[in-house]
């Protein structure tokens, strides 16, 4: 999904088509390289106390956490073939 920061006008992707693989492969190490600190450290701490099972759970919801962190930092959605984007 792309979003548009209302103050610079940039246009970013919150995450790709295979951002599961990645987080499935890097971990915390994935939400480290996108910003993502509250995950950064929420990853171990869900690991140790499921027992791994959270590695194989988050890569599933990779993709709303990282709309939902855009959406929090005051970006808006984007939709390129829509007119009025705000």
């Amino acid at each position: 999904m792309l979003f548009k920061n209302p103050l610079t006008q940039e246009v970013k992707a919150s995450s790709s088509k295979i951002s599961w693989l990645w987080c499935l492969l890097f971990g915390a190490f994935y939400f480290m390289f996108k910003g993502n600190w509250k995950h950064v450290l929420l990853y171990p701490i869900f690991a140790i106390c499921t027992l791994s099972i959270s590695m194989f759970v988050y890569p599933f919801l990779v993709k709303d956490i990282n709309n939902a962190k855009h959406l929090r930092s005051g970006w808006s959605p984007y939709y390129p073939n829509v007119e009025n984007n705000c």
